[in-house]
């Protein structure tokens, strides 16, 4: 990452969770949080750290990125302890993380992710739609 002030959610997005440093007292004045019913080991076992980089946009809080290596993920890891393979859970958890991040232009990216996966595992487009779409009911009926 090149050292500089972060505007945009999509570049928090690129970040993730394990690459974000917080002062103590910046989560205090801003009253930050993990969502508690995302990530590992919940049913919907992705896309925390998309929801917290939403929060740190929506409550003004200064993000940088910096260029220093304070430690290195293992990329490509096989032995995930969550994700097994793009199945029906895995959509699900998607479609519940798009309906908190993109409510605006849900349908929209619904259709958008459920092409782009489709080219990229060569599933069914309908059948990837369906699951995506049935993951923002169950978030709904969750109401988090």
């Amino acid at each position: 990452y090149k050292d500089k002030k972060v505007k945009r959610f999509s570049e928090i997005g690129t970040i993730g969770g394990s690459g974000v440093a917080i002062l103590s007292k910046a989560w205090k004045k801003y009253e930050l949080g993990f969502p508690l019913n995302f990530g590992s080991p919940n049913y919907f076992f992705l896309g925390e750290d998309s929801l917290f980089g939403k929060q740190l946009i929506i409550k003004k809080v200064n993000v940088y990125t910096n260029s220093n290596v304070l430690f290195d993920v293992v990329l490509n890891n096989n032995n995930s302890s969550y994700f097994t393979s793009y199945d029906k859970r895995y959509f699900e958890s998607v479609g519940a993380c798009a309906y908190y991040l993109h409510r605006n232009l849900l349908n929209l990216y619904i259709l958008y992710k459920a092409f782009v996966w489709k080219r990229r595992i060569h599933g069914s487009f309908f059948s990837i739609k369906k699951h995506l779409k049935n993951g923002v009911k169950l978030a709904k009926a969750k109401s988090i």
